[in-house]
């Protein structure tokens, strides 16, 4: 029986093989102008004969050592760069027309044009595309060229990362809720922000997507000019800095519950961000993603926060929820009155005669309905001075945390993984070990369940350079 509501597909009719293709016999004006222009030479650098198709009026960014082809979403802006030398500066463009006279004024002017580099090579890799900022939206055309400010102390000597999409009995999930942020040369140079999204709930990528899109414009604008070129002591630093990231996340946080189209009253996103600056590192946290230093002192290596975990089951984060109007409590039955079964689970957020919203955590951006019951979205923020015993940066959500330890039993588990990767320079092999340690470890525990489940991973390691 044919399925109702649908109609029997139209049969094509059938071509002979000798039968003529028509072509329009009118050619555009435009076509034929552009069939007599000679090539230019710089179009070399560009794979095909043509930009992809980037959106008009959006800012495009340029990026040395990249192929123009390849949309980039490191940073989650969509992003194109060419081949090009590595001297050739970052770019900003309102259009694919004006994206590609900036390339060919700039290689004309180089007279240089290099080859592809590998992509399996740290320069590849660490080609981070810079997201928009509110204070450098100045497009940029083929007369003009970006000049940032003096800038600090180099503090990173190669960065990588790695994300994965879950599973569910080896079916990947429909969307990878993590994201991850990467801005090299943020604001002045040798600046770095960074940063790990764990989203949750139907619409979490949405969420965790818009942070990472936004909070660089926020931050920035809320910096202390004093920020721009010098470092200040550190009680002056991180007093400055506390109020930028406070501001940034509860700005954003505000955004978000205008932004049509995201649905955020029962979704939202942990929200790990780290600004590198100086002799000094800046950890803003709300949620359950974390952040750590690796510390190798006399041969022996320490884990070192730059965040700490917001649950709700902690005394004081309990204390405000609980004055709130909310419940902390693990997930016990479907129902408020089914109060007699076994606790399964973490500590969860609850309305007081109600069984939802059952968040995990005490912190996060979105979750608005949690909002209402004592969870916020204002971070927590650590500042460590960084000497030349720091030796990596980790920032991971919690499908990594959830069984490689940086605290509780076994502190320096993670940093022990990395540690032999770091005495050789492998930064690639320290992040695919971190990676499948911790897709073995998931296993290992669903095994003993009926599904296997595996969450989304997603990890940044940068080799620092003190």
């Amino acid at each position: 029986m044919k399925k109702a509501g649908r109609l029997p597909a139209a049969k094509k009719p059938l071509m002979r093989v000798n039968q003529p293709i028509s072509r329009p016999t009118h050619q555009p004006e435009a076509l034929l102008r552009k069939r007599q222009e000679p090539e230019s030479p710089s179009k070399s650098l560009v794979r095909g004969s043509s930009l992809p198709n980037l959106p008009e009026n959006k800012p495009v960014y340029v990026k040395p050592g990249v192929p123009l082809t390849h949309r980039l979403s490191l940073d989650g802006s969509i992003g194109a760069a060419v081949y090009a030398p590595t001297d050739l500066k970052p770019a900003v463009a309102s259009s694919s027309r004006e994206l590609l006279q900036f390339v060919r004024a700039q290689q004309d002017s180089k007279k240089h044009v290099t080859e592809p580099p590998n992509r399996r090579s740290d320069e590849a890799r660490n080609a981070a595309l810079s997201p928009p900022s509110r204070k450098s939206k100045t497009m940029m055309t083929s007369q003009s060229t970006p000049v940032l400010p003096a800038g600090l102390p180099r503090t990173i000597s190669k960065f990588s990362f790695r994300t994965r999409t879950g599973c569910i009995n080896g079916v990947p999930k429909p969307q990878n809720q993590d994201s991850y942020l990467l801005v090299s040369d943020y604001g002045c140079k040798n600046q770095t922000l960074m940063g790990v999204y764990d989203g949750h709930g139907t619409s979490g990528h949405d969420v965790s997507g818009f942070v990472k899109k936004v909070l660089p414009a926020h931050l920035e604008s809320n910096l202390s000019p004093q920020l721009l070129n010098i470092s200040l002591p550190l009680e002056q630093e991180e007093t400055l800095l506390r109020q930028a990231f406070v501001s940034a996340y509860l700005g954003l946080n505000s955004d978000l519950r205008k932004r049509q189209g995201i649905d955020s009253e029962f979704s939202g996103t942990t929200a790990v961000t780290v600004l590198l600056r100086g002799s000094f590192a800046f950890g803003a946290n709300a949620g359950d993603s974390r952040a750590i230093l690796g510390k190798k002192t006399d041969g022996q290596w320490t884990s070192v926060p730059l965040s700490h975990d917001h649950k709700p089951d902690d005394p004081s984060e309990c204390a405000r929820i609980e004055k709130a109007g909310g419940r902390v409590e693990p997930f016990r039955g479907s129902t408020y009155a089914d109060e007699t079964g076994e606790a399964q689970g973490p500590a969860r957020v609850w309305m007081l005669h109600e069984q939802i919203p059952g968040l995990a955590m005490s912190r996060s951006v979105g979750d608005f309905v949690a909002a209402q019951l004592g969870v916020v979205a204002e971070p927590e923020v650590v500042a460590v001075p960084l000497t030349k015993d720091h030796k990596f940066l980790v920032l991971a959500s919690d499908g990594v945390w959830e069984f490689i330890n940086s605290q509780a039993v076994r502190p320096t588990q993670c940093v022990e993984m990395i540690a032999p990767f770091w005495e050789v320079g492998n930064i690639e092999g320290a992040c695919d070990r971190i990676l499948k340690e911790s897709i073995a470890c998931w296993r290992r525990v669903s095994a003993t369940q009926e599904d296997e489940v595996i969450d989304d991973i997603t990890l940044i390691l940068a080799f620092l350079a003190i």
